[in-house]
């Protein structure tokens, strides 16, 4: 019984961890997005 509830707790600790990995790389692909729409004003702002 005992191993059975430690064996469910670690299964439950890396779902999270997997969920939190998939959460920090949305957000870093979020970011990356960002930078590159913000790159054509950059050129845009030095051709003029």
């Amino acid at each position: 019984k005992e191993h059975a509830r430690d064996l469910d707790y670690r299964a439950t600790l890396r779902r999270d961890e997997s969920r939190e990995q998939a959460e920090r790389h949305r957000l870093e692909m979020e970011l990356m997005l960002n930078r590159v729409r913000q790159i054509p004003t950059l050129f845009e702002r030095y051709s003029q």
